[in-house]
Order: structure tokens, then C-alpha cells, then sequence
């Protein structure tokens, strides 16, 4: 899902009083991983995700890998934090 640039300041915005709920290890976008981020998006839409250490890039390719494999989109990378938003069905 495309997120026009309006939508997205909204909910980076909406996003700051959000604390982390779930957090990646070393291991990644693990399946246990994948399931509680997937869980956390089911009783709310806006859900902020603590990544490991490592590169910018790194980050953000596992942040995209979250969004695409949870059905959601990755609001902002920032620092170790993502941001990711699914709509309710």
C-alpha cells in the first residue's frame, strides 16, 4: 500500500506518543518475529518496532522485509525504530 506523503506526516506524527511493542533480534524477520508484529497490527493499525544494530540500509531492508511480510507499510525509519501502519479491514 502507497502512502501519499500527507498520510504519512499524519501518522508519523500520530506515531510519536507510540512506544515500542515488539522488538527484532540479531535473528531478524524470524517467523515468531513476523506473528507478533502481525498481532500487534491486528489490535491497532500503528505499531512501532525496535530493529537491531547495524547500517542505515540494513535497517530499512528489514523494515521493508516487516511491512511486506505483515501486509502493512513502513511509515519512517528512524534510528532502530520503524514505524509500521496496516488499516482495519
Amino acid at each position: 500500500m502507497d502512502l501519499t506523503g500527507r498520510q504519512r506526516s499524519d501518522l508519523r506524527k500520530a506515531g510519536q506518543g507510540v512506544r515500542a511493542s515488539c522488538i527484532v533480534g540479531r535473528g531478524g524477520a524470524t517467523p515468531a518475529v513476523l506473528e507478533a508484529v502481525s498481532r500487534q497490527l491486528a489490535g491497532r493499525e500503528l505499531v512501532k518496532v525496535k530493529l537491531p544494530a547495524g547500517s542505515a540500509a540494513e535497517r530499512k531492508a528489514l523494515a521493508a522485509e516487516l511491512a511486506r511480510a505483515t501486509g502493512s507499510s513502513c511509515v519512517e525509519v528512524l534510528g532502530r525504530t520503524c514505524l509500521l501502519y496496516r488499516p482495519e479491514e
